[in-house]
């Protein structure tokens, strides 16, 4: 049985590990690479916008500035799989945070189930991006306010809140975790225990303040909300996907095979409140509520949300647990059930461990066959197209679409700067909607190009997400522009 245990353990921290040394896919990642550097080599962190010739010097909250300075130096130390050394840390990190909380001798198996639906549901957050220390310090807040009556790591969290502000702008979680907890205890009989916590509540509030631009800084996740609740950025969840509900029209947004690991975490949560009601951590059942509507709302937070339902049925099955009566008689069965699961469940993980391993496709660049992990993608970029730009050193703006901004950036700044990027809060809802329009009205384009003194026209296909017919057909019949370049 300890032999399996250990099978169990060591195959699902290798699965982790195997969706955490994936290629570099990112599309955002180069602009943090660029911001990085700036902020490095000018040692000063930006204010304004510094990358776009369509709103120069536009006021601009980096709240990632701190993600950046990291992930350009591990990159400039170590190269692409310095970042992806970088990743496994921080998501094995997380996974071992959540297995060291919810392990015991007699639930490693049930705990193993619930990670492996984490892992699924979480995985595709795992890029090279600031919403990395997001995860952890979702799962780090979450984990210690369950146990802070048993614990003296609380004073923690003020210290992690202080890094939280300046790696991510998803900060607010921690602080709405905090007030949901501490408004909790007040409500209820106030104690010895409860005053600590209220006091390192106020302590992440202060320190959520602690950043290069103060309160604007702070307040910046919450000016943001109201502007998705008024209905401003509306046009951002319906175009960028990841921004989009996880239910539209009757139709759910997952991959199918993810399908079913959603299920299952949303039903052994949910059960495990229903049987211990109880002795319901009223906290955690609210925090759990709030999680899953966020994530229904926006997909990009189903990993938040499968920490969240991790951690709080771990709790509700410690409690049921230890008040449960034991039985002895059905030990016998009981043990050779879990053998059998056990053993089914070694067979599960190495054959996702085995597939993993083995996945790669063909890359043309390199005219070989190349393996889905390690280095950066061979497809993601225009890394050709960008050469060809500046071995003919062509001259003007470009008019590049919103995915391949970030890459231009990367490449080109500061000899050429962008026409937009995947900063939607820098641009605005309108100026990404004029953006729409471009290539839908000569006249329009040619205002523009002519605007901006544009003389280069880009669009990518990245990530398999065609380039819609209608573009390429209105540029190929546009009496003023003709294909140069074409990979």
């Amino acid at each position: 049985m300890n032999f399996l245990k250990l099978c169990v353990i060591i195959l699902l921290f290798s699965l982790i590990i195997s969706y955490a040394i994936t290629e570099i896919y990112c599309l955002d990642v180069w602009l943090h690479l660029k911001t990085g550097e700036h902020i490095l080599k000018t040692k000063t962190i930006p204010h304004h916008d510094i990358f776009s010739y369509t709103v120069p010097g536009k006021h601009w909250i980096d709240h990632e500035w701190l993600s950046q300075v990291i992930f350009y130096s591990t990159y400039n130390a170590f190269g692409p799989n310095g970042l992806i050394v970088l990743r496994v840390f921080i998501i094995a990190g997380t996974f071992l945070l959540l297995f060291l909380f919810g392990y015991r001798k007699e639930n490693y198996l049930l705990v193993s189930i619930l990670l492996l639906a984490v892992l699924f549901l979480s995985e595709g957050r795992f890029m090279i991006r600031p919403g990395l220390f997001t995860i952890f310090f979702t799962a780090l807040f979450l984990v210690i306010l369950t146990r802070y009556r048993s614990t003296r790591l609380l004073y923690v969290l003020p210290v992690a809140q202080l890094f939280w502000v300046n790696l991510h702008g998803y900060f607010f979680i921690g602080v709405l975790f905090m007030l949901v907890y501490s408004i909790v205890e007040i409500i209820k009989k106030k104690d010895h225990f409860s005053k600590r916590l209220i006091t390192a509540t106020l302590l992440v509030v202060a320190a959520s303040f602690i950043n290069p631009y103060g309160w604007k800084g702070a307040m910046y996740p919450v000016l943001t909300l109201f502007g998705y609740i008024k209905g401003d950025h509306t046009v951002f969840l319906n175009r960028i996907s990841e921004l989009r509900p996880l239910i539209t029209q009757n139709k759910i947004r997952l991959p199918y095979l993810i399908m079913p690991w959603l299920k299952i975490i949303i039903i052994v949560s949910g059960l495990s409140f229903l049987v211990n009601f109880r002795k319901t951590n009223i906290s955690n059942f609210i925090i759990y509520i709030i999680a899953l509507a966020i994530a229904l709302k926006t997909s990009r937070n189903i990993a938040i949300f499968s920490i969240v339902a991790y951690v709080v049925t771990i709790s509700n099955i410690n409690d049921i647990y230890d008040t449960s009566i034991k039985f002895t008689r059905f030990r016998k069965i009981e043990k050779l059930l879990k053998i059998l699961f056990a053993i089914t469940l070694v067979l599960f993980m190495s054959t996702l461990l085995f597939g993993n391993l083995k996945r790669e496709y063909y890359s043309f660049e390199q005219k070989k066959f190349k393996k889905f992990y390690l280095d950066t993608s061979s497809f993601s970029y225009p890394e050709k197209a960008v050469d060809f730009i500046k071995e003919n050193n062509i001259k003007g703006n470009i008019l590049n679409d919103f995915n391949s901004g970030a890459y231009l950036i990367w490449r080109l700044f500061p000899e050429k700067k962008v026409f937009i990027d995947g900063r939607t809060e820098v641009y605005g809802p309108e100026f990404f909607k004029e953006c729409e329009k471009i290539f839908q009205d000569k006249k329009k384009l040619k205002k523009i190009t002519s605007r901006y003194k544009i003389n280069c026209i880009l669009i990518t296909y990245v990530l398999n997400m065609p380039i819609p017919k209608s573009i390429l057909k209105f540029l190929y019949e546009h009496e003023d522009w003709a294909l140069v370049y074409l990979d």
